[in-house]
């Protein structure tokens, strides 16, 4: 890889706007941050699989939460992002106090009127996150689909910044958030997963 990056800005592939089909489904990966430097990373994928085609599918993702503060702000824009986009079905990393987070996010739905479904999966060490990373690295440049440049809002641009500079065999002191969250999302995708929901009332 180009200078060590794993994922330089012109391997990726972008999009002004979402195809004209409906998506297979809609999912979103929460990588769980409680502020201090690290992002909660949560991009909402819109999945598009040929039926026709063994383990076709292309992800596209127009919208983004990439919060640095707490979970007071991390949360209500998940949630907002989850009704505005019909988002069916989140995975939490269970580790770093993801059990708590869930449990948060869907006390938050039902107050809303929200509904969607909520699972939990145990984080790989860091080691294992990072070869994770680099297993997925291929299926991320081949099917995901980012917003052009300009198009997108300030949290998707740092989601994107730190994807750009994410490096093999990095420090350990590197941000990982934007690419562990892609990555989850990869095997969220890849995997049978819960059917997804609608939301039965307008909560914002």
């Amino acid at each position: 890889e180009r200078n060590g990056l794993l994922f330089p800005p012109d391997e990726l592939m972008y999009f002004d706007k979402l195809p004209d089909e409906v998506p297979t489904k809609i999912v979103a990966p929460v990588d769980v941050a409680w502020g201090g430097g690290d992002a909660c990373s949560c991009p909402c994928s819109y999945v598009y699989k040929d039926k026709n085609i063994k383990n076709s599918y292309e992800v596209y993702i127009p919208a983004v939460v990439f919060e640095y503060g707490d979970k007071s702000k991390s949360q209500p824009e998940i949630a907002r992002m989850v009704f505005e986009h019909n988002i069916g079905h989140l995975r939490i990393e269970k580790n770093n106090g993801g059990a708590e987070y869930r449990d948060d996010l869907d006390r938050i739905f039902k107050e809303k009127g929200i509904t969607c479904n909520i699972d939990c999966k145990s984080a790989p060490t860091k080691v294992a996150k990072e070869g994770k990373i680099f297993a997925s690295a291929p299926d991320i440049k081949a099917h995901f689909h980012f917003l052009k440049s300009g198009l997108r809002n300030d949290q998707y641009q740092k989601f994107m910044q730190q994807l750009f500079l994410y490096t093999i065999n990095g420090s350990n002191k590197q941000k990982d958030d934007a690419p562990d969250s892609l990555a989850q999302g990869n095997d969220m995708i890849k995997t049978p997963s819960a059917p997804t929901f609608t939301i039965f009332q307008r909560p914002f």
